[in-house]
């Protein structure tokens, strides 16, 4: 899943994959960037796993997994 934030030119994409993880694009996705490998951002099903991110601040990006992980400072997630 990916999703468009407040910047358009930013996106992120949860990669269900073993060198998958929270990747995100900030030039509309020509290139992208890992930004997280953490296993418990990634350890449930593509189907069961979802990234939301703040309409209003592109830096701010939820992960609702097993638990609820929030990012302020572009995605590096963190358990909250």
């Amino acid at each position: 899943m990916s999703l468009r934030t407040s910047d358009s030119k930013v996106i992120y994409a949860m990669i269900e994959a073993k060198k998958g993880g929270l990747f995100r694009s900030n030039d509309g996705g020509e290139t992208w960037t890992l930004v997280s490998d953490k296993n418990s951002i990634k350890q449930r099903a593509w189907y069961f796993n979802t990234v939301f991110a703040d309409p209003k601040d592109a830096n701010t990006v939820y992960v609702l997994n097993t638990s609820l992980y929030r990012s302020i400072d572009g995605a590096r997630v963190s358990r909250r």
